[in-house]
């Protein structure tokens, strides 16, 4: 386990702390933490970090930046880091806008993972402190320990936040970037005293004077190009969510840890890889499989191809379909398996085509 803001456990306020990816000049090597001088163990208890602040003020930036940090500080000791995200993020093994929804069901490969999950607001609002979504997610936040999972979460207003998802959460950080965005100060707060053995009642959010800790993120624009927030993240009690993601998310920027392919043999974005979790799902003439075969019909142009993106997109509306496949990898797993190849042509949001096996 990698973690960056956890100290020993002690009664001693927590210390002034910098670090960077980069020193930005030789001279300041002393005062810079690397990767590679953070500890690597599998030992210690998961936590749970907020980056709250206003827009615009670097708060998914950091965020990425810490993962970063992170995974290579794992690499640097011969390990590695699992990191998980609900925005498009470069190094990260699973990014979807779907990835919440399946973790809330504790799948069988969520383990020992860094969870990163941009505008929790989305999920976990205070005006909705009885939604489904909400009670499911704090008893997730109650599991992490069991299943090693760290989580770091972004919001625009605290306040807004579900107090079991606040009581849930470690440390809290308000995130303040410089103009050029290049680098960025965190304000750490042990807002619970469990470090700081600080217990006393606090005002909350808590003001910057307050901060345990002070952080600097340094050469930012090293992770500029590494993560994408620009998507909308819709509610997911909203009607018609599948197509407002369909509209923000291509093909090419789904990333999925359900479906793993053999090792050396397919890379991540190979279509090839839904083969090994295709599983027929119809049985008998009557079946959802045979009837989802005439409405395929419908979608295959004179060459035998369709594009399964565009097929995904007419047919999901549909009640039966939502039942049979709840997301668009089931679907594309159930092709491979029906004797349909799948093909990336490019990397478009309908670069992939499927063709009928010979």
């Amino acid at each position: 386990m990698v973690s960056l803001f956890e100290p020993s456990r002690s009664s001693r306020p927590l210390k002034e702390a910098a670090f960077s990816f980069y020193p930005q000049k030789k001279d300041d090597l002393a005062s810079i933490l690397l990767s590679k001088d953070i500890p690597v163990t599998k030992k210690g208890t998961p936590i749970v970090v907020g980056l709250f602040g206003r827009r615009d003020q670097g708060k998914s930036l950091s965020m990425t930046a810490i993962a970063r940090f992170l995974k290579n500080a794992a690499i640097a000791k011969g390990s590695d880091l699992t990191v998980l995200a609900n925005y498009w993020v470069q190094f990260a093994s699973a990014s979807h806008p779907h990835l919440m929804d399946e973790l809330l069901q504790f799948p069988p490969w969520a383990w020992d993972a860094l969870l990163l999950v941009d505008e929790i607001a989305v999920f976990v609002s205070r005006r909705r402190s009885l939604a489904r979504d909400n009670v499911m997610f704090s008893a997730f936040l109650q599991q992490i320990r069991k299943r090693r999972i760290q989580v770091i979460w972004t919001t625009q207003f605290p306040t807004q936040i579900d107090y079991d998802t606040l009581t849930q959460t470690d440390l809290f950080i308000e995130a303040d970037r410089t103009p050029d965005g290049k680098h960025a100060r965190l304000f750490v707060f042990d807002y619970w005293g469990q470090w700081s053995g600080n217990y006393t009642h606090k005002v909350w959010p808590p003001p910057r004077h307050e901060a345990d800790r002070t952080v600097w993120l340094h050469n930012l624009d090293k992770i500029w190009p590494l993560y994408n927030t620009d998507q909308v993240s819709p509610p997911t009690w909203v009607p018609g969510r599948d197509e407002i993601l369909a509209q923000e998310w291509r093909d090419d920027q789904y990333r999925f840890l359900t479906v793993e392919p053999e090792e050396g043999t397919v890379g991540e974005n190979d279509p090839s890889r839904y083969e090994k979790h295709a599983h027929p799902q119809g049985i008998g003439q009557n079946g959802p499989d045979q009837r989802l075969i005439k409405e395929l019909g419908n979608f295959v142009d004179a060459d035998g191809e369709m594009r399964p993106s565009r097929v995904w997109q007419m047919l999901r509306s549909q009640s039966w379909i939502k039942e049979l496949f709840p997301h668009s990898n089931d679907f594309y797993s159930w092709l491979a398996a029906h004797g349909w190849e799948l093909i990336r042509m490019d990397t478009g949001p309908n670069g992939m085509i499927a063709r009928r096996k010979q």
